[in-house]
């Protein structure tokens, strides 16, 4: 085969020096005269074009799209009309071969997407051949346009949170989806929120008629029914007559729902939020066409994809994306399944275990970026996965780098403060919210009559256990005698094991692990922290530990700061408060606020000290409709108040009747 392909090349010197070449082999006729080989653009649409490529051999003109079966199986014979053996160049296999994989035959031509484009521009110029394809101009972009921060939206993006919004109003002009996939903490919220705030805050975006009709019955329910958002009644009318903007449905776990719902408040207030969660929204259709940003969750699309699936969005956004990484899941066909002008994705870890993980998130945001789940197995996944190919691995990466955005922490120091506070709001299980009902009950009213009968002062000790009996179940029932799970169950089925708190701190540990960080993780209660010690030592993640009774502090300090596999160091207040200098790690997880601010400082601290040369971001777990709750307000209202209110000496002297009963409201 190689002799015979030098055959064809050197066609014409042979002749000149009058050597004539046999090609009949072993009963075989074989072609050792010129192959030549152009390409033109046929035709090109927004979403495709097609490439007509023409082989010409003496005497014959073959479609090149009829070599694509001998392309991607690396058959270098190919049957001529006349019987004789063609040998197809060796070139063809390493350029063609991207093309062939995508192409779909269209008559005679080659129609590829639009996201191809690069690929047959690097192999159609590398070839002499010169093709114009206007999508080309998307990927000469880079990482985006530049577009001026949107009016009205309440905050200052860093650098490279503007980037990041210049860099999806980009994906927007192109109309091509794109994943956001920046560390955990850099503000992936707000970035999104800025790009909403331009669609909906300032009179920019589309306008567009509502194509489907609001479903009869839901009408009837809104006839009286005052707006969520206005205040005002709502009369019936033809929805779908009405001209404007489309909404943007965003989905996301259950415990992310209340921190969308409040960045969205704080950042852009001007935009009308519906929560589609409740166990009622079967009667509330009408908001999810009267409102512009609707927030849900990956079960409610899962349900209720008949109705979801009518409606024509602005944009779909999936928050932690990773969630949909298995493309036989429900919840990825479910979202496949909703109608939106653009998509985006939004996860700090978009390759987990395979780049199949990959495969689900991009095929979601780009249909038919990387092919079909066979093909893209066949072509990327393994030759990269099991053969480490690495011409593999760059065809891959010139495909998908226009469509991801990934900024590490490290990436972007120099844009960051020495020092981010967040605060980060959980849910209760609704087992977990029955049990802090019940106690919450219980201690108002024996409270409020020892009050009556022997006042304030004399009170103190009934009001300081009734604080203490809610704070522990905020964090998990597990840590009272209230709740009999065992800790086998604790430990297996996280996920059910009655805390929403320990569920959400687990898999932001777990994202961390994967973005290579290092969390220090307080709390004041030994008994939470070896909750958490439990869960790290059954699935064999290595930690440090240090409370009160430690004695080797050194060597723990030590093991944290030098062990690169020890990423979680689980610290309780009373033994790290003071004395510690952990410059190792970039994250610090708050796990039950401490309510004199001081000593919150204090324990931040240790990771912000002299000598820290990351930037370190501290979370404050916060439990929804909880004393976690009211004491911060109280906290943020009354800074004096807050530190006499958890100072030992007087604990409670600032105190009114009426704020302890609000405390226990």
């Amino acid at each position: 085969g190689d002799i015979l392909a030098w055959v064809a090349k050197s066609n014409d010197a042979l002749a000149k020096a009058h050597i004539s070449v046999k090609t009949d082999v072993e009963g075989h006729n074989y072609y050792s005269g010129h192959i030549k080989l152009n390409f033109t653009l046929s035709r090109e649409e927004n979403d495709w074009f097609d490439l007509y490529g023409i082989v010409e051999f003496e005497g014959f003109k073959i479609p090149f799209i009829r070599f694509k079966n001998n392309i991607l199986r690396n058959m270098r014979e190919y049957s001529l009309p006349d019987g004789r053996i063609a040998i197809l160049p060796d070139e063809w296999f390493e350029k063609y071969r991207p093309i062939m994989a995508f192409a779909q035959a269209e008559g005679d031509a080659m129609r590829l997407k639009k996201y191809h484009a690069p690929l047959a521009e690097e192999a159609l110029i590398d070839g002499g051949h010169s093709v114009d394809i206007k999508f080309k101009d998307f990927y000469r972009a880079d990482k985006g346009l530049t577009f001026d921060a949107p009016e009205g939206l309440n905050a200052l993006l860093r650098p490279y949170q503007h980037n990041g919004y210049s860099w999806m109003r980009t994906l927007s002009e192109f109309n091509v989806g794109g994943c956001l996939a920046d560390d955990m903490g850099l503000g992936k919220t707000v970035q999104v929120i800025a790009l909403l705030q331009n669609i909906y805050g300032n009179g920019n975006g589309n306008h567009v008629v509502v194509s489907q009709p609001v479903d009869e019955a839901a009408a009837d329910v809104s006839k009286s029914q005052l707006s969520l958002f206005e205040g005002e009644i709502v009369q019936p009318m033809a929805i779908e007559e009405k001209v404007r903007k489309r909404p943007t449905l965003i989905v996301m776990p259950p415990s992310l729902i209340y921190n969308w719902e409040n960045e969205l408040h704080k950042f852009a207030p001007n935009i009308k939020v519906f929560k589609y969660v409740s166990a009622f929204r079967s009667k509330l259709i009408k908001p999810l066409y009267t409102s512009q940003v609707i927030l849900t969750t990956y079960g409610v699309v899962r349900n209720d994809l008949d109705i979801l699936g009518k409606i024509d969005f602005e944009y779909v956004v999936l928050d932690e994306s990773q969630l949909i990484k298995n493309p036989d899941s429900q919840s990825y066909k479910a979202v496949k399944q909703l109608n939106s002008r653009h998509k985006l994705t939004l996860t700090g870890t978009p390759v987990e275990n395979s780049l199949i993980d990959l495969w689900s998130q991009l095929s979601f945001t780009n249909p038919g970026l990387l092919g079909g789940y066979e093909m893209f197995r066949r072509e990327f996944v393994l030759p990269i996965e099991k053969r480490n190919d690495e011409m593999a691995r760059k065809r891959l990466k010139s495909l998908i780098n226009p469509f991801i955005l990934r900024r590490t922490k490290e990436q972007v120091a120099k844009d960051l403060p020495p020092l981010t506070e967040r605060v980060f709001y959980t849910e209760m299980t609704e087992r977990q919210a029955e049990l802090y009902e019940r106690e919450k009950s219980h201690y108002r009213n024996v409270i409020l009559q020892n009050i009556e009968k022997e006042g304030v002062e004399k009170s103190k000790m009934v009001i300081f256990q009734g604080l203490m009996k809610l704070r522990l179940i905020a964090n998990h029932p597990q840590l009272t005698n209230l709740d009999k799970l065992d800790d086998k169950e604790i430990i297996e089925e996280h996920t059910h094991a009655g805390s929403g708190k320990f569920n959400e701190v687990i898999r932001l540990l777990e994202t961390l692990k994967k973005e290579n960080h290092k969390v220090l993780i307080f709390s004041q209660f030994v008994k939470h922290l070896n909750l958490f010690k439990e869960w790290f030592e059954h699935h064999k993640i290595p930690y440090s530990y240090l409370i009160g009774n430690t004695t080797n502090r050194k060597e723990v300090i030590t093991e944290f700061e030098e062990n690169a596999d020890t990423k979680f160091f689980l610290i309780s207040l009373k033994a790290g408060g003071v004395g510690l200098n952990l410059t190792a790690a970039d994250y610090v997880f708050m796990l039950d606020p401490w309510w004199n601010p001081a000593v919150e400082a204090q324990a931040i601290n240790r990771a912000h000290r002299i000598g820290q040369t990351k930037n370190v971001i501290a979370y404050k777990f916060i439990c929804k409709n909880t004393i976690e709750e009211k004491i911060l307000a109280l906290q943020q209202r009354k800074w004096a108040l807050a530190e006499d209110f958890i100072s030992n000496n007087n604990p409670l002297s600032s105190l009114s009747t009426q704020e302890i009963a609000d405390l226990f409201a």
